[in-house]
């Protein structure tokens, strides 16, 4: 995948962020902080992007590419759970635990 630069949006991934307790502004902080992993996950094959928002708590969501290289749409998104933080501590010490 490219370098992801950009998050779209529509009414169906916004309920489904909702539905798991998070807001676009939480996903928006994930991209933002630039301390986030892209890749693809070996049991569904969907790809995923794990990182912190800016309150500290990591987040998985849930991409697919959009129409142009380095966007992405996001389908959904969830706090991390400590085998999805797995990946991303391992280049990140400062990630191994979620608040």
């Amino acid at each position: 995948m490219a370098d992801l630069i950009e998050l779209t949006f529509d009414s169906e991934g916004e309920d489904e962020l909702w539905k798991h307790g998070l807001m676009l502004a939480d996903v928006l902080d994930v991209l933002d902080t630039g301390e986030f992993r892209t890749f693809r996950d070996k049991v569904t094959g969907r790809r995923l992007m794990i990182g912190p928002d800016r309150a500290g708590r990591l987040l998985t969501v849930v991409v697919e590419p959009a129409d142009r290289p380095g966007v992405c749409r996001v389908i959904t998104g969830w706090p991390s759970s400590p085998a999805e933080r797995t990946p991303l501590a391992r280049t990140n010490p400062q990630c191994r635990k979620s608040p």
